[in-house]
């Protein structure tokens, strides 16, 4: 068996201990604030997460100074019980507040409204100067890297330009992209270019994509496709990525208004009539989840003022105007979307140069990813006929080497079943 991996017969059973997993992909950002210890995370035998993911963080930030952005975070991160210090305009200062078993990413989204506010458009030459030197105060301060929002307000404004300009300085540039659907294959090179101009002026900058996948059925063709180009910035770049076992994924209900809309102060949107929103819905030059879904496929999630509606789609809704209602008065809406195909993840689970991560959102308990991704994961590498070793080393060994992760901790998993024995208290 690989040396990467110590293995050794357990006391009982068929049981083999290995390094412990890595959420390489986690939004606990604000939950291990009130919940350091996360017992959630650590039944699944998972003893490492990486948090900061898709570009957004609750820093560095000035509190109260954002509240449509913080409301929008909460959304994503979940609502801290401990709100008033939920919010730090430091990177050292929440860093300082993180268990030893968590490694923090940049959010590039946080600090480009933390400097420019809700700017909508690319970054000029000096704006992109604040911006590095902004990159370099975080990395200073313990980030391990940059992750940037591509779908999320206000990094849909930012070019090739303001993307290399990032990997400019961050040894690390994990990405949401643009888009996983209809243009996937366009955001994946815009990615690879970017990081490859960055490259060519000395940068040595690693680019990871975040939760790669097709979304929506009329898209699963692209696989073929798609492979191709990872296979090509795999050579070109040594790129890897995340993702997770299941066939449907979670957001914000935020993300599904069109960018120009989801920007607005409440008091605005609020006058934004939902026939403009309807009319938006037709458009594909954006992450569109009405459009490559369907609202047969998107399921209402973490609704507090209309809990009947959770569990249920928005087939047969009003639909824009539902989900302006929903921003403007729910404390943390989210939407459910199916529309992954279940052969693309089990080829993605097949490729030796993509970790995973839950991307669970922490107040939405209705999607299993929260308390399940690492057993699902290895039930399904089990029915790919894949070797536990194998599973091991893309739920351990890879993401400790992408994120520079020291921590040794083990967990027990039967070999026979690929079901975890025990974890670490």
């Amino acid at each position: 068996m690989s040396r990467s991996i110590l293995w050794h017969n357990a006391f009982i059973m068929a049981l083999v201990t290995c390094p412990g997993f890595v959420d390489a992909h986690s939004h606990d950002d604000t939950a291990l604030l009130s919940d350091p210890a996360r017992p959630i995370k650590r039944r699944q035998g998972i003893v490492h997460q990486v948090i900061g993911n898709c570009g957004l963080t609750p820093f560095p930030l000035v509190p109260g100074d954002q509240p449509e952005y913080e409301k929008f975070l909460h959304s994503v991160l979940g609502e801290c019980p401990c709100r008033d210090e939920g919010i730090h305009e430091r990177t050292g200062d929440f860093i300082g507040k993180m268990p030893a078993n968590i490694s923090t990413l940049l959010g590039y989204n946080s600090l480009r409204v933390r400097l420019f506010g809700y700017l909508d458009r690319p970054l000029d030459a000096g704006e992109r100067r604040l911006a590095r030197k902004g990159i370099q105060d975080a990395l200073d301060g313990g980030a391990i890297g940059v992750s940037i929002g591509l779908a999320y307000l206000p990094a849909v404004a930012a070019d090739a330009e303001e993307i290399s300009a990032i990997a400019d300085v961050s040894p690390l540039l994990t990405v949401h992209m643009r888009n996983e659907s209809t243009h996937v294959l366009e955001s994946l090179d815009e990615m690879g270019a970017a990081v490859s101009s960055a490259r060519a002026r000395g940068s040595r900058c690693h680019l990871h994509i975040s939760h790669l996948k097709i979304a929506g059925e009329r898209n699963w063709p692209l696989w073929d496709r798609l492979l191709q180009r990872v296979l090509f910035w795999r050579e070109e770049l040594g790129i890897t990525f995340d993702h997770y076992p299941f066939s449907f994924g979670s957001t914000g209900l935020a993300a599904l208004l069109p960018p120009e809309f989801g920007r607005l102060p409440r008091k605005e949107l609020a006058r934004v009539h939902a026939s403009a929103i309807e009319e938006r819905f037709a458009d594909t030059d954006w992450e569109n989840y009405i459009h490559f879904a369907g609202p047969e496929n998107l399921t209402f999630a973490g609704l507090t003022y209309w809990p009947h509606l959770n569990g249920t789609t928005l087939e047969g809704q009003n639909v824009a105007e539902l989900i302006r209602d929903m921003v403007l008065s729910e404390p943390n809406p989210a939407i459910l979307i199916k529309g992954q195909s279940d052969k693309v993840i089990d080829e993605l689970l097949k490729l030796p140069f993509g970790c995973i991560g839950s991307d669970a959102l922490p107040d939405v308990p209705e999607h299993p990813r929260l308390t399940s991704t690492f057993p699902e994961y290895l039930a399904r590498m089990k029915r790919l006929g894949q070797t536990l070793e194998f599973a091991v080393d893309k739920a351990s060994r890879l993401p400790r080497k992408i994120f520079g992760i020291r921590n040794e901790d083990e967990i027990s998993i039967d070999r026979d079943s690929f079901r975890i024995g025990f974890s670490p208290a």
